[in-house]
């Protein structure tokens, strides 16, 4: 599953970045092209994922991959919305100090907004305001990106969680190998648990979790089918710091 992820999440990451940047600069924006664009995608997605289960050998029911494909494409256009509103709020707060600060009478605000403060005004004094506008717009796509992967991975999981389900009672925990991987998921990888019977993690401020992958914030583990005769763990606690 991870072959598919890798290969296919970074083209999810694109799109919503380039939607983001657009919202920010005030570009001609279509709700329906987005939606075309999260159709092609998630169309795009469930081909490699069905492929991939059937070179694996394991048997699929079409119906539960359309069914959370259905539900993904919902899901993005509310994240979309709320980056609007994110974008919306900041904007008409740096807009509101640009007014009283800095814009003189008959300059364009949205053009002092994208072509740069510093044009207009003396730069020791706009410096902040200046950095506030591009420091935002390079956050906004950068945390939009991030959303898209955690996004496009979930949408993976959840399906690869539906599937194996199905046909078997244990599953074998994987991580992405990754420096973002926690360090007590990195203890987790190779492991076998019974769904029912979680492993419980606990970081190094003491924070506590119990679940499957993919259940802790911003967890991007999976499952997969334990080999034959594994050692399965119960009631099992891993530490971040041992």
């Amino acid at each position: 599953m991870i072959e598919v992820f890798e290969k296919i999440a970074p083209s999810y990451r694109r799109v919503l970045t380039k939607y983001a940047r657009d919202i920010w600069n005030d570009k001609p924006f279509e709700e329906a092209r987005f939606l075309k664009d999260v159709e092609r995608f998630a169309a795009r997605y469930k081909r490699a994922l069905i492929n991939f289960y059937i070179e694996k050998e394991i048997k699929i029911y079409p119906g539960t991959i359309k069914a959370k494909v259905d539900v993904w494409i919902e899901q993005q256009l509310v994240i979309l919305k709320n980056i609007k509103k994110v974008s919306e709020i900041k904007k008409k707060g740096l807009q509101n100090e640009i007014k009283e600060i800095f814009l003189e009478d008959g300059e364009k605000l949205t053009a002092a907004m994208q072509k740069g403060i510093k044009q207009y005004v003396d730069k020791k004094t706009s410096s902040a305001i200046a950095q506030g506008v591009f420091s935002f717009s390079e956050n906004l796509s950068k945390k939009s990106g991030q959303i898209a992967e955690q996004s496009a991975f979930e949408f993976a999981n959840e399906i690869n969680d539906e599937i194996l389900k199905k046909i078997a009672d244990l599953y074998t925990w994987m991580s992405q190998q990754d420096k973002k991987v926690r360090k007590t998921h990195r203890k987790l990888k190779g492991k076998t648990f019974n769904p029912e019977d979680p492993p419980t993690t606990i970081d190094r401020y003491g924070n506590e979790h119990t679940g499957n992958p993919g259940t802790d914030w911003g967890c991007r583990c999976y499952r997969i089918l334990p080999k034959k005769g594994a050692r399965v763990l119960k009631n099992y606690v891993v530490r971040a710091v041992a």
